[in-house]
């Protein structure tokens, strides 16, 4: 006898998804084997941590929990576990980058993971309007709706690892200049049948929503703005569409941002934070201009290298300049993180007298080439106290230090060919005059004459290694800098009216590990000389004192006089070993300061750089986190119901038999690419949810719509955190906590934890149906319905209602066909009230319940909550804006609405068919007709159309393949007899056109520039066509029309709802997701 108790849906839907199968499609594996196989795979993983590990101990406890259907995990872990596939995962999130390249690579990258068994998620927000401007083809760009019906067509051919069928969500920001088109994208019937879409809203946005404003939209390739639209239109548009058709949903990704438990990883799907483009980059080919930065470079972070796997310039933004104590600068989006003393936060967010992170450990760069270091030297001096005339003079003011005189003169003659010694009043020149030298000089510096106040490091020398760098400071500091002693501290100098100049040398100083001061001297100042004035200029100065002194002395030194003065002075003094790997320098003015083009990195795998010598984070606008993946399970909570209370000791046991399953699940999983397993084992994120939560209700005698329920919803989920974080504390003591752990908010609150994340209430469809109880957190649909499957016909009927109408002695046939037929009990005269209030469903559910409850679970879930706000018929758009603004001030991360019936084909039909007129009748076909014949191309051969009508219109379609006989012929004929019959029965041509056409077969062909998808596609575009040419000819086609109360009555006919693809019934939308009533499948399983 069967372990499991499962009901009959559970089994039909467990042989035809789930279970193993042998070549000729038999089941070949039972319920019980499937989990012991899942439960076995599973508990392997705890070798990997303890290879002392009782396997036996860990197996018995999850196979437990799964037979008895307390928890069962998603979908591609009852389907892969312990097989050849092993993915494991159920959802991706995949980014999609502005370039041909980039968007290609996330539809092969997608198109893998759908084979595996996955769904993925895009954030089109990257890529640019339709209508910008393509440099490389000197064309223009189609737009990110364009290339999602790409990604939509590949979804198409793939099935998803011969179970499942593709899912997407696909994400576009609200400030998108496309974003009009977005919205209305699926207007257009068989766009798009694929992807669930969702706008990204903003906190800005829904500021200028309140003020009535108009927002800006942003061009992603530049950041300037595109146009400007008013909040409240665009709102509304999205409120009217989705009470149309279902779709946008909306998503608070502000909010989900300010939850983020990661953001040294990165945002979820950040707001520009970015650098300007002079700003100093620590890689490993030196110190790189961010503008300046490539693919394929290394990015140092304190710790260690980070490799530059994108380079974003986002456009024109808003500067804020942070200057510290030190004097170091650093010019930044408002957005733009820096690490402080109190972890990571915006610049927006920070206060004067903060303490900013300044990495000192900086590791040597080498040369592959030989340089000759007195060249490094001599441009150093050059740049210090060097000048370069018009006439080719090159010259060396070296004062009166006759040591550096004997140094540089037979360096100037090596590189230049010549060299001399000027000599007025002690004061020495070492000059050459060679115009081929002068010419070198002018290729690096680019100058004509030298200025002191214009000095600065050409970028080529701020990218050599370590040790060129070293000789190029000691020449700058050998020409214009100065030792001292003052207090018993010994101080090194660098005086310059170029301030740039410091700051490029402050920064390579810090390079080197040496941290300084940077300074104002003296300021503009008026001289009179012999009764003429002069203007002097600012001058800074640059301070390193006590024993960062002596580090300097160690690592770069003087030449000349100066070098003997500093060892005179030092003695034993200082030394340098306390000096530590970094140090926390203190902000003493945040600035607006106007705007200017920006850029950003992604660089895994800390995703941190040091910019201008400041620990930043790198996280250019990511759809998500990239690369990212789903590991989900849940806990049917209306089993922990004992007596009218709930088990909690029960519940807590199985919460944490869940957390550890979940956690070996990252471990045997097999990724279906390098950069998903990198991200998702980086940070282990996991989403432990609930399912049967209406259930647990109805058992506890509490009605959905009530203040009750959302204490109850409030108490099992805060208890299910609670429990989970308990247990990824003790897997962190066991295991370590999670790789990305360094950074992230556990480490600010000094708790360490295995997982990133623990809770996710995620789509249950199929899993819901397998543990017998309701969805998720959604409220029943509807307590009876009839189903029919292949293996026969039944009566669906709650099992705790039908239960308690036993028990109270109401059940009788009759009234179950009542209760189908109403699809709800309130208007039920046998049912007594009390089980009126108590067995509500979706629909008895005023909207604002369904929100509140969905606020009571976000409260104590660390990811998003899937639900869908069901709404009756007769809902106006109103109440669809209202959702979406109780939903954003309750703080929810997303939120979908469906309204019945709004795909115009009904899923599963609550309550009463409709009336239906006097059936359709064809009228007889004519004697004599007139028409035409067309020619069309498809994959299986030419195919001939012929259209004829008569003095009411068309009546009938013929259709002949080039080859005779065959499948495919006898599917075209077989259309045209339906289509003729159609036509003779008054239905109009055009919505014969729009159900043929778009359909997709394996080989598509192309015809005068057009696609055609499938013989059924062609036959639509022949029709299509032949309409077009009559309306040419001004002859209209008549319809026979049926009387107007006929019409009235005659339900509509509509393929807009998605049709399973597993058995061909029109699926429902549950928790965010459409999924089939009769055999269970869900496009987010």
């Amino acid at each position: 006898m069967s372990k499991v108790n499962l009901t009959k849906q559970a089994i039909f839907v467990l042989e035809k998804r789930y279970l193993k199968k042998n070549e000729k499609g038999e089941v070949i594996e039972s319920p019980e084997d499937m989990f012991e196989r899942v439960a076995r795979t599973i508990a392997e993983a705890d070798k990997i941590y303890d290879k002392e590990a009782d396997i036996e101990k860990t197996y018995n406890e999850f196979l437990n929990v799964m037979e008895e259907l307390k928890f069962i995990p998603n979908s591609p872990t009852l389907m892969n576990a312990g097989r050849e596939l092993g993915q494991l995962s159920a959802c991706f999130v995949l980014p999609v980058g502005d370039s041909l390249t980039e968007i290609f690579d996330a539809i092969k990258h997608a198109a893998l993971i759908h084979q595996s068994g996955g769904g993925t998620g895009f954030s089109f927000s990257r890529l640019r309007p339709k209508g910008d401007i393509v440099k490389s083809t000197m064309g223009v760009a189609s737009g990110p709706v364009s290339f999602m019906k790409i990604f939509d067509v590949a979804t198409d051919t793939i099935k998803q690892g011969g179970v499942r069928r593709g899912a997407n969500m696909g994400i576009l920001r609200v400030d998108h200049p496309d974003i009009l088109e977005f919205i209305t994208a699926k207007d257009e019937k068989g766009i798009l049948t694929n992807f669930n879409i969702s706008v990204a809203i903003t906190d800005e946005f829904m500021r200028r929503y309140f003020d009535d404003e108009e927002y800006e939209l942003i061009n992603p390739r530049n950041g300037k703005v595109w146009k400007k639209l008013r909040a409240k239109y665009v709102f509304d548009l999205i409120a009217e569409h989705a009470w149309k058709t279902g779709d946008p949903g909306v998503i608070f990704i502000d909010t989900i941002n300010k939850h983020n438990p990661t953001p040294n990883v990165g945002d979820i799907e950040s707001t520009n934070p970015c650098v300007v483009g002079d700003t100093l980059v620590a890689t490993d080919e030196g110190l790189v201009e961010a503008r300046d930065l490539k693919k394929g470079m290394r990015a140092w972070n304190g710790r260690g290298w980070n490799k530059i796997e994108e380079v974003i310039n986002n456009g024109v933004k808003k500067i804020y300049k942070i200057t510290l104590k030190s004097g170091l600068e650093i010019r930044v989006t408002p957005e733009h993180k820096l690490m402080t003393e109190d972890g990571w936060k915006e610049v927006r967010d920070l206060k004067l007298h903060d303490r900013v992170f300044v990495p000192l450990n900086y590791p040597e760069v080498k040369s592959n080439k030989t340089k000759d270091i007195e060249f490094f030297e001599l441009i150093g001096y050059f740049i210090g106290d060097g000048s370069l005339s018009n006439s080719n003079h090159v010259s060396l003011h070296v004062g009166s230090d006759l040591e550096l005189v004997n140094h540089l003169s037979p360096i100037l003659e090596r590189f230049s060919g010549s060299s001399y010694i000027m000599e007025r009043e002690n004061q020495f020149i070492v000059d050459t005059h060679v115009k081929q030298f002068a010419e070198k000089l002018r290729g690096i510096f680019g100058i004509e004459t030298s200025k002191s106040i214009e000095k600065e490091i050409p970028k080529k020398f701020l990218r050599e290694d370590t040790e060129s760098i070293k000789a190029l400071l000691r020449g700058i500091f050998s020409s214009d800098g100065t030792v001292y002693e003052s207090k018993g501290t010994i101080t090194v100098a660098l005086s310059s009216s170029s301030k740039k100049l410091l700051k490029q040398v402050q920064i390579l100083l810090l390079y080197l590990g040496i941290p300084s001061t940077l300074t104002k001297e003296k300021g503009e100042e008026t001289k009179t000389i012999k009764g003429k004035s002069y203007r002097t200029n600012s001058t800074y100065r640059i301070l390193i004192s006590g024993e960062r002194a002596s580090l300097f002395f160690e690592k770069i030194g003087f030449i000349g006089k100066k070098k003997e003065k500093f060892k005179k002075l030092a003695g034993n003094k200082n030394t340098y070993s306390t000096l530590k790997k970094y140090e926390y320098q203190e902000i003493i003015s945040i600035d607006e300061d106007g705007e200017e083009e920006v850029f950003d990195i992604t660089a895994p795998p800390e995703y941190t750089w040091i910019t201008n010598g400041i620990l930043s984070m790198d996280c250019g606008e990511q759809p998500l986190l990239p690369y990212e993946s789903c590991n989900l399970g849940s806990i049917d909570v209306s089993k922990f119901a004992v007596d009218g209370k709930i088990d909690y000791n029960s519940l807590g046991e199985v919460v944490r038999t869940a957390v550890h399953f979940l956690d070996n699940v990252i471990d045997v999983n097999k990724f279906p690419l390098p950069e998903i397993e990198r991200e998702t084992k980086g940070n282990r994120k996991i989403g432990l949810g609930v399912m049967g939560f209406h259930d647990l209700l109805i058992k506890l005698r509490i009605p959905y719509d009530s203040e009750e329920a959302l204490k109850v919803a409030e108490d099992v989920m805060s208890f299910i955190s609670k429990e989970g974080w308990k247990k990824s504390e003790e897997l962190a003591e066991k295991r370590g906590v999670f790789p990305n752990w360094k950074g992230s908010v556990f480490e600010k609150e000094e708790r360490k934890v295995r997982n990133a994340t623990i809770t996710t209430i995620a789509p249950t469809g199929s899993i819901s149906i397998i543990a017998g109880c309701s969805s998720g957190i959604e409220p029943l649909f509807a307590l009876a319905f009839k189903r029919k499957v292949a293996i026969g016909e039944w009566n669906e009927i709650h099992p705790i209602f039908e239960r308690e109408l036993k028990e109270r002695g109401l059940y009788s046939e009759e009234l179950m066909d009542k209760v189908i037929e109403e699809g709800s009990i309130q208007d039920i005269e046998e049912i007594p009230e009390d089980m009126k209030r108590i067995y509500v469903t979706a629909h008895d559910i005023h909207w604002e319940w369904h929100v509140k409850m969905q606020g009571a679970f976000q409260r104590y879930t660390d990811n998003a909550v899937s639900k869908t706000v069901n709404l009756p018929q007769d809902a106006k758009v109103d109440e669809i804006k209202n959702i979406y603004l109780t939903g954003y001030k309750l703080g929810l991360k997303g939120i979908t609405v469906y309204r019945d019936r709004s795909k115009e084909t009904q899923v599963l039909i609550r309550g009463k068919e409709e009336k239906r007129g006097e059936k359709l009748k064809p009228r007889p076909r004519p004697k004599i007709t007139f028409g035409a014949t067309i020619k069309m191309k498809t994959g299986c051969g030419n195919l001939y159309v012929t259209i004829n009508e008569d003095e009411n219109g068309i009546c009938e379609v013929f259709s002949t393949l080039g080859k005779a006989g065959g499948c495919a012929a006898s599917q075209t004929e077989a259309i045209s007899r339906l289509i003729s019959l159609a036509l003779r029965s008054g239905i109009d041509p055009d919505s014969i056109v729009d159900q043929l056409k778009g359909i997709r077969c394996p080989n598509p062909t192309w015809q005068d520039g057009d696609k055609i998808l499938s013989c059924a596609d062609a036959i639509a575009k022949a029709i299509e066509k032949y309409l077009s040419m009559r309306k040419e000819e001004k002859k209209k086609i008549v319809v026979e029309e049926k009387a107007e109360e006929e019409s009235e009555e005659e339900p509509k006919i509509n393929l807009d709802i998605p049709l399973c693809p597993e058995c061909g019934t029109p699926m429902i939308s549950i928790e965010g997701c459409w999924t089939c009533p009769k055999c269970g499948y869900s496009k987010c399983d």
